[in-house]
């Protein structure tokens, strides 16, 4: 649980100097660490199940390797956050702005002609 306290500690330090949500990096970190041992350790008891089950395996392999398991687990958490540490460290890039073109020269002073109204006639023939 210490290594995770230290993860978001990182993790926010790291947002917060390269311009992003401080915060949410920080629950981003403590959520990469403890996800991953809990992905290693649910992938390892899958394992181990399987090996009980169909290879005859003794039911004290879960005990006899938990040791053994935790420490991969905590191995895979670290460099997880490593990862999660090193992504951090790239500043992001801002989007470039693409300008819409100017508008078209015009080769005359004189303003746009306006539009005419023309008359029309209605259903009935009435003029307006």
């Amino acid at each position: 649980m210490l290594l995770a306290i230290i993860a978001a500690v990182l993790a926010y330090q790291k947002a917060k100097a390269t311009g992003r949500n401080a915060w949410l990096w920080a629950f981003v970190g403590i959520g990469v660490y403890i996800g991953v041992q809990l992905l290693v350790g649910i992938a390892a008891g899958v394992l181990i199940a399987v090996g009980v089950a169909g290879m005859g395996w003794p039911e004290s392999a879960f005990t006899d390797y938990e040791l053994l398991i935790n420490i991969v687990a905590i191995i895979f958490a670290l460099a997880a956050t490593w990862g999660m540490l090193k992504f951090l460290d790239r500043i992001p890039q801002e989007e470039a702005y693409a300008a819409p073109p100017p508008p078209p020269p015009t080769f005359s002073h004189e303003p746009p002609a306006t539009p005419s109204v023309e008359r029309t006639e209605d259903l009935h023939g009435d003029n307006r």
